[in-house]
């Protein structure tokens, strides 16, 4: 399994330089930092995550075959791990005040001024054309964890109400115009770390805890819902359940309905 490391560095320092954030505002931050360093917490979550996974894909092969849902009907056992953790997923997101209709599937790199302003409006999304271990789900992941740790804690404990409130001030908060001067680079792009916080980490050492290896099969696939021919014709298809919005590098946004 990828060894897990942590960079030492003075965080209050560093999330002091982003005059957006209120202190308390801040401390909610140097909370996610701690959580996504943290192995035995991360490998708790992780548990959690499978355990959910593995749930939910009792209730999607239960549904191929009977299900009026076409999409539903037809999936392949890769295909319903894939399903799975897209649905376990969509609970914390809608849970957390995350947009219930959209989900964002990035076709390409987008400069830092657009990737931000994608997020504006509580949007997740999957990108999974950074590198080959990024992983396109990595994110959401990420975000469901936080979600998953402010479920657990008192009320008070969280300066913000809900992990959707925590993702608009990370869309807003730099301290100059580079990549690596946003909050959202400190946080959840760290690539000096090997910890969750760097997805180029985090997405291999998933698939190396899971030892049975479905946590694979599904990141694969989804993978495959936008690159292939296939993938995009089903999603041309099946989008008003998915609800799926397909992002050009350029921001140019096409939303796809569902055929009569």
């Amino acid at each position: 399994m990828p060894g897990w490391q942590i960079v030492d560095a003075d965080y209050d320092k560093l999330l002091g330089k982003f005059k957006d954030l209120t202190e308390a505002e801040a401390a909610d931050f140097l909370k996610i930092i701690n959580l996504l360093d943290s192995k035995e917490t991360v490998q708790g979550y992780l548990d959690i995550l499978i355990s959910e996974m593995v749930a939910e894909k009792v209730v999607v092969a239960n549904a191929v075959g009977t299900s009026e849902d076409c999409l539903m009907a037809e999936l392949d056992d890769d295909e319903q791990w894939g399903e799975a953790l897209h649905l376990v997923l969509r609970k914390q997101e809608d849970k957390h005040g995350f947009d219930e209709k959209k989900v964002f599937w990035l076709e390409g790199l987008l400069g830092t001024d657009d990737f931000l302003a994608m997020m504006a409006n509580k949007i997740v999304f999957m990108d999974p054309f950074v590198t080959a271990n990024h992983g396109a789900q990595t994110h959401r992941i990420q975000w469901w964890m936080i979600s998953k740790a402010m479920d657990a804690s008192s009320p008070s404990a969280w300066d913000a109400e809900s992990a959707s409130d925590l993702y608009l001030l990370a869309n807003r908060a730099r301290f100059g115009p580079g990549t690596e001067d946003t909050l959202w680079y400190l946080v959840f792009d760290a690539q000096r770390e090997k910890t969750a916080r760097c997805p180029e980490f985090l997405t291999p050492y998933i698939k190396k805890y899971n030892e049975s290896g479905f946590f694979k099969k599904a990141e694969e696939v989804a993978l495959d819902w936008g690159t292939t021919p296939k993938g995009r014709i089903e999603n041309l298809k099946l989008v008003k359940r998915r609800n799926f919005i397909f992002k050009q590098p350029t921001m140019c946004e096409v939303t796809f309905k569902a055929k009569a």
